[in-house]
């Protein structure tokens, strides 16, 4: 059986006195190597922009590695300092180190071209600062053991069949709305630490059968439950708020994932706020940069909508201090 082994790192390239490109013929510009370590290996790599003529190339060089057959997805956002977006880009490649090591650049020959930035954002820019989110995954595949896997398909499938017939349950959940769900002491405390924390000091104090959830409807229980128990859930989509918040009060990091994801394949105008929000309040960092991205991508419309909890400059501000502020994303300073 087969699994994907991945690393994904970020970085800010903030480059300044960029307007100086108009008159340049050709120019290249690098930042800082920086190093990716993967499948206990390390990668060297560094970003480049070139200038030829009228058009402006960005690309993610290749410099060396130890391994081979990894796959790259290079993904790159162009903006200004205020969020207005110049350019949006993703590109996936399934070359090898080997094929690296003959073509070294990963990228856009003709991303921007001179003259539209010049004509469309010279206002924004006059400040001549550019600032390009970068974001690159490597990923390859890896042999699991097959015995583990077996083991791994065995529980799986005896959880099902326990969350299907409720044979042998042992605790009930009673629910905001009054709606009662059996479950199995011993499933529930080898999924979550919270669970076994309540077990264990209600077990102590008393042979306590129901366990009374005044914050979460029965559907949605309902659905963390079927997550504990088979990995799956349904109307992912329609429950995914309510389902982060359990996810959240449960410590249940990979039902937290999947509705961060949930949530970010369905960000629209009417709820990018709220979920940016969310993801902030609940440490999501997938749903954070989802929705950031989605937010400045879509900034000149969404600014005029009436922001409930921030004024524009307020809420700029909160998206600044974030990417300034996580300390998995790497950032660079050149001036052009």
């Amino acid at each position: 059986m087969d699994s994907d082994l991945a690393v994904t790192r970020e970085f800010h390239w903030k480059i300044i006195d960029f307007t100086n490109f108009y008159d340049v013929v050709e120019k290249t510009v690098w930042n800082k190597n920086f190093s990716i370590f993967f499948d206990n290996s390390e990668t060297k790599w560094c970003f480049e922009i070139r200038i030829e003529n009228s058009q402006i190339g960005i690309y993610l060089r290749y410099l060396e590695a130890e391994i081979d057959g990894f796959v790259v997805k290079f993904e790159i956002f162009v903006r200004t300092p205020k969020f207005l977006v110049i350019k949006n880009k993703k590109l996936t490649d399934t070359r090898s180190s080997n094929d690296y090591k003959t073509n070294k650049i990963y990228g856009w020959n003709n991303l921007l071209s001179k003259g539209d930035i010049w004509k469309r954002h010279k206002g924004y820019i006059d400040d001549g600062t550019i600032i390009l989110e970068l974001k690159v995954v490597l990923t390859k595949k890896r042999e699991l053991d097959v015995q583990n896997s077996n083991s791994q398909n065995h529980y799986l499938t005896m959880c099902k069949e326990y969350f299907t017939s409720k044979t042998f349950a042992d605790i009930t959940f009673i629910c905001s709305d009054m709606i009662e769900i059996p479950a199995h002491r011993f499933i529930l405390g080898g999924a979550s630490s919270v669970f076994k924390t309540i077990l264990q000091i209600r077990m102590a104090e008393t042979k306590i059968t129901e366990i009374r959830v005044n914050d979460i409807d029965g559907e949605t229980m309902t659905e963390i439950l079927r997550f504990i128990y088979t990995h799956e859930v349904i109307n992912g989509n329609k429950l995914a708020v309510k389902l982060l918040y359990g996810a959240e009060k449960y410590e249940l990091d990979e039902l937290k994932k999947l509705c961060s994801s949930l949530m970010v394949e369905n960000l629209s105008v009417d709820n990018a706020l709220e979920y940016f929000l969310l993801g902030d309040r609940y440490k999501s960092k997938a749903l954070l940069v989802g929705s950031a991205i989605f937010i400045k991508s879509n900034y000149d419309v969404l600014r005029k909508k009436n922001w409930s909890n921030f004024s524009n400059n307020q809420f700029l501000l909160l998206l600044d201090n974030y990417q300034h502020n996580t300390d998995s994303i790497t950032v660079f300073e050149s001036t052009f």
